[in-house]
């Protein structure tokens, strides 16, 4: 783990948000691996950890499109509202907000 006596100058370590209430914004957006396999977001992987939470589908069990729309991406997203969100994204200090004020009900498929 990285400590802000590891860094030098003026870098600094980024906050991490305490309140993750409306879906992240970079779950709108997915990575597709090597393989076939389909993640939500791509600002964290390790391929230590298979099961973090951000899996959302394979290219190999179906389409792009029935992957964007399936249970698993709005799982995730609802996540976020019912404060169940997956330990990875918990400790992410890329959270955007995906809301942006809006209605809550837009931000599902």
């Amino acid at each position: 783990m990285i400590e802000q006596s590891d860094l030098r100058g003026v870098m600094k370590l980024a906050h991490i948000p305490k309140h993750k209430s409306s879906p992240c914004f970079r779950t709108y957006s997915c990575m597709v691996m090597w393989n076939g396999a389909v993640r939500a977001c791509n600002c964290r992987f390790s391929f230590k950890d298979k099961t973090d939470g951000l899996l959302i589908g394979d290219l190999t069990d179906g389409s792009l499109e029935e992957i964007w729309y399936g249970t698993s991406l709005t799982q995730l997203r609802e996540s976020f509202l019912d404060g169940s969100i997956p330990e990875v994204c918990k400790s992410c200090a890329w959270y955007v907000p995906g809301d942006h004020g809006r209605d809550h009900q837009y931000l599902f498929a």
